[in-house]
């Protein structure tokens, strides 16, 4: 799955259009969909911290507090890796 679909996928599943979060946006509940965005990307995507930043146009130590907060979720909500994993490898895991 490239990257596009990845996003595209994300979004669909929050309700929301990629354009609204792959832009400059404080509004939480967006930040919080960029962030899973850029959890994702980093982690099974392996796009760097620069790459995920520059296409979601903030500064790079952004990317890696969206990373912090999304590993914080995933300790607390077990089946969210699960979720996650599924936004790269499309067979059922």
């Amino acid at each position: 799955m490239n990257v596009e679909e990845i996003i595209k996928k994300i979004c669909d599943d929050h309700g929301v259009r990629p354009e609204q979060v792959m832009c400059k946006t404080s509004v939480h509940e967006l930040a919080a969909i960029k962030a899973v965005i850029a959890y994702v990307l980093y982690w099974y995507v392996k796009m760097t911290k620069y790459e995920i930043a520059d296409m979601m146009d903030v500064h790079h130590y952004t990317i890696w507090r969206y990373k912090e907060i999304v590993e914080r979720r995933v300790r607390h909500e077990k089946p969210l890796e699960k979720k996650l994993l599924s936004y790269v490898f499309k067979e059922k895991l």
